[in-house]
């Protein structure tokens, strides 16, 4: 491997550059995200899931409880509602799960950083 290699691999192994980040629980780092920038985005997306959730469980209960002689229009659309509804929401997790992705990526890199800047120079 390459001398600049060998040394940010013994950067790292010396001692950790943020050790306060370990000893935080997933919980903890979840309800992190809300409190940085695009703060607004995501409760506004948190809310937006929990109406499409809230929205596929009342199609669903309303398809099943409907009475046999309901007209199909009425059951198609209720299926329809809770299909889009689950698209919704998957959506919804998809993007969150993107944004945390994001964020860790981008702690490593200035983990990266602090290391590679913390190599004593010859």
């Amino acid at each position: 491997m390459s001398e600049i290699g060998d040394l940010v691999r013994e950067a790292f192994l010396g001692e950790d550059v943020f050790p306060e980040d370990r000893s935080r629980s997933a919980m903890e780092e979840s309800l992190k995200k809300f409190d940085r920038r695009m703060n607004l985005a995501r409760l506004l997306s948190f809310f937006a899931v929990l109406v499409l959730f809230s929205a596929g469980v009342w199609s669903a209960v309303s398809f099943f409880s409907a009475d046999d002689d309901a007209p199909v229009r009425d059951l198609i659309l209720y299926g329809a509602v809770f299909v889009a509804a689950n698209v919704g929401v998957s959506f919804g997790k998809l993007w969150y799960i993107l944004m945390q992705n994001q964020t860790h990526i981008l702690k490593e890199v200035k983990r990266v950083q602090i290391a590679v800047l913390n190599i004593p120079r010859e």
